[in-house]
């Protein structure tokens, strides 16, 4: 009976617990550099936002009725899970901007509109889907009707359009950064505009079922163009990068020279 050789495992280094992590950020910084760098990155996610709410509109109205498609749109559900991963996008081009742009600057690399404006959504990435503010206004709504005397449906509508205040602050702060880049600003204007529609809807239209559906397919139009407005600039970055470095020579073209 012939013995087959077994190799032994070798011997795990104490690193590479902590580089995995750093391998799985590198693969996603690739793959976000990637995308931004194929182009058409907002005409992409509004063909796939209008896709998916067409199709869980459809399937809601099969599975649950008329009056009842707006299911799959609640929190925490697979549209609301998609708009997640479009407000993470934005929050993690928006800090590899900043990093990339600003990479031996101290402050300048937090104080900059790209790191704040990612640091926002990175955070509204923890909000949407948990319904914070909609939770905090629950509980502002049982002591005082300062949001129900402005026109607002509750306080959770009034503390997005703070959201949105805080946003456009952070844009006119830094609004330098915004003119040397108008195709840039341009996307982040109509992402703007389709975001603002979906906190008016929300916060002063009926809450019907339909009204949902709508609401929440603007909202994911709204975030492509921001997403794309996001990886336009990263585009715009990388190529500035590879212009600025020097190519190295192969080894026949250094011979030739």
């Amino acid at each position: 009976m012939t013995t087959l050789p077994i190799q032994l495992p070798t011997r795990i280094h104490p690193m590479s617990a902590v580089r995995a992590p750093e391998r799985s950020g590198l693969r996603l910084e690739a793959f976000f550099s990637r995308q931004a760098t194929r182009g058409s990155v907002a005409t992409r996610l509004i063909l796939l936002g209008v896709t998916i709410s067409a199709l869980f509109a459809a399937l809601g109205y099969v599975i649950f009725g008329a009056g009842d498609q707006h299911q799959f749109f609640r929190d925490i559900g697979p549209v609301t899970a998609f708009a997640a991963l479009q407000t993470f996008a934005v929050g993690y081009l928006g800090i590899l901007i900043a990093r990339r742009e600003h990479p031996d600057d101290g402050l300048q690399r937090w104080l900059n509109f790209w790191f704040l404006a990612g640091a926002g959504f990175l955070l509204l990435t923890i909000d949407s889907p948990l319904d914070l503010h909609g939770r905090a206004g629950h509980f502002i709504d049982a002591r005082t009707t300062l949001a129900q005397d402005i026109g607002f449906h509750g306080s959770g509508d009034a503390i997005l359009a703070l959201y949105m205040l805080a946003g456009l602050t952070v844009a006119a702060v830094y609004w330098r950064e915004m003119l040397r880049h108008p195709r840039v600003m341009a996307y982040l204007a109509v992402g703007g505009f389709f975001i603002a529609a979906t906190i008016g809807i929300d916060g002063f239209a009926a809450h019907t079922s339909w009204m949902w559906v709508i609401e929440e397919g603007i909202e994911l139009v709204g975030l492509a163009w921001i997403v794309g407005a996001f990886a336009l600039r990263l585009e715009t970055t990388l190529r500035a990068r590879v212009h600025r470095e020097p190519r190295n020579l192969e080894p026949a073209e250094a011979a030739a020279g």
